[in-house]
């Protein structure tokens, strides 16, 4: 794969529109699908972060391992971001396919703000990144 800025582009924004939809869950007292939208917000940036790397994933776990291995090991991004990507990526799966936790509305909302910031600090942190790396 080549760097493609559109569909880098793409990520970045329907990452932003992810976490939109995750706050009006929030409002609406949908708090598993809190959850799934928080952790494809994460997701979307990460697969962003990759594509311009020009790093190809073909699964949801080979996304997350990739993105750990090339940013997150690596120092180009906090810790704080790889903890909240596999914390969300766990309760995703969890509330998806399998046994799940109820969590309460300020459990979720915590989870809310605190992915909210990771979000906006490697939002803008995204535009340093130079293409392949």
């Amino acid at each position: 794969m080549i760097f493609d800025e559109k569909y880098v582009l793409t990520r970045i924004n329907r990452s932003k529109e992810t976490l939109n939809e995750a706050k009006l869950m929030f409002e609406n007292g949908y708090y598993l699908t809190v959850i799934n939208r928080l952790y494809y917000a994460i997701f979307y940036l990460a697969c962003a972060y990759l594509a311009k790397g020009n790093i190809v994933t073909k699964t949801h776990n080979g996304t997350k391992n990739k993105f750990h291995d090339s940013y997150v090991k690596t120092g180009i991004v906090d810790v704080d971001f790889g903890k909240i990507y596999n914390w969300l990526f766990s309760e995703r799966n969890n509330s998806d396919y399998g046994d799940f936790e109820i969590l309460s509305k300020e459990d979720v909302e915590s989870l809310l703000r605190e992915t909210e910031t990771v979000l906006n600090k490697y939002w803008k942190k995204f535009e340093e990144i130079e293409p392949g790396k």
